[in-house]
């Protein structure tokens, strides 16, 4: 019964072939470079790789901070019910920073800024002393059939070189920790790549590279902080 129902959970990797799109990852990366850059202007990069863009909403809270901006958008070939993947992205700065740090995250004076930018519990852990801001951004989908799936080799292509570490996770690592009784979290194919601190390039420390396949699910992310001067 088990096996029935990851192979119906993986039906989306394997199902009819509707218009198919495909997010190219060497690309989605390099966006790290823009760090710099304003919400609409890192929008329009965004526009450029991220196949059938559409539902563009910044959404981003009251906020003095002027590294501040947020946005959401849909992507992928078009499709029944609902898109093929979602992407957020998200900056902010000094200011914010500190007046997450300040609350908790469920406080009602900052849930709204925890609720739009969806901050990393280290964001504030892993800050340089030279940092302005932060930028994260996330593309991930489900269909298959309109989205490709990345394999594990397009995704260490796509993370590429100069980081300090690569972790690698699938199934029969976490079985050989864990032992054999564990449920299967990635299934046929699936697996979790986690590039940390690449060297900086004088501008910007990208200090997160991610990609998940897990089951029927792709995940693709990146953190990196703006460093002074560069704005």
């Amino acid at each position: 019964m088990r096996g029935l129902s990851i192979a119906l959970i993986c039906l989306a990797l394997t199902g009819p072939a509707l218009a198919q799109d495909r997010l190219e990852g060497r690309a989605v990366f390099a966006l790290a470079e823009a760090a710099h850059l304003g919400g609409e202007a890192v929008a329009d990069r965004v526009a450029d790789i991220a196949p059938g863009m559409s539902d563009l909403d910044p959404r981003a809270p009251d906020s003095a901070d002027p590294m501040l901006w947020v946005f959401t958008a849909a992507f992928g070939a078009p499709g029944p019910d609902r898109p093929a993947g979602l992407i957020h992205c998200a900056r902010y700065g000094l200011d914010t920073r500190d007046r997450l740090a300040a609350h908790a995250a469920s406080d009602p004076v900052v849930f709204p800024l925890v609720a739009a930018l969806r901050p990393g519990t280290d964001d504030a852990a892993l800050w340089p002393a030279d940092a302005i801001a932060v930028m994260r951004c996330s593309f991930s989908w489900d269909d298959a059939r309109r989205l490709t799936p990345w394999t594990e080799a397009e995704a260490r292509v796509a993370i590429g070189p100069g980081f300090a570490s690569l972790d690698r996770t699938d199934d029969a690592t976490l079985r050989a920790e864990a032992g054999d009784h564990i449920r299967p979290q990635y299934g046929p194919g699936g697996f979790r790549l986690e590039a940390r601190d690449r060297a900086r390039d004088g501008h910007v420390w990208l200090e997160r590279a991610t990609a998940i396949r897990q089951l029927s699910h792709q995940r693709v992310s990146f953190r990196v902080y703006l460093l002074g001067g560069s704005v």
